[in-house]
């Protein structure tokens, strides 16, 4: 399950995202100009963390500079499993230069 506006990923169904209090889906839906789904373009493992704050600024800087990204993984304090993120593999040289200056305080 996902939610369509922030694009987080859920394993309950019928449930609703609690950073954008709408309800998660199965699918997703082209919400703006700066997402294309997953299955049209290949993506690429650009970091993973335990830190919900690291995602919230990857995520930031992501959508602003309009870099195509999903987030794998569901990120709590105390999971044993960390949040990844995925960019396009045609952005992701981009998206490796955008964050190479931003210190993330909980990566693996």
């Amino acid at each position: 399950m996902i939610c369509p506006k922030c694009k987080q990923e859920y394993i309950t169904e019928g449930f609703t995202c609690p950073v954008c209090n709408i309800m998660v889906s199965d699918k997703l839906t082209e919400t703006s100009s700066t997402f294309t789904s997953t299955d049209e373009f290949e993506y690429e493992f650009l970091l993973a963390t335990f830190n919900d704050l690291d995602i919230s600024l990857v995520r930031s800087i992501l959508d602003h500079e309009k870099i195509n990204y999903s987030v794998k993984g569901i990120f709590s304090y105390g999971s044993r499993v960390p949040a990844r993120v995925m960019v396009r593999k045609d952005q992701y040289d981009f998206a490796v230069d955008m964050l190479k200056d931003v210190r993330l305080n909980y990566s693996v």
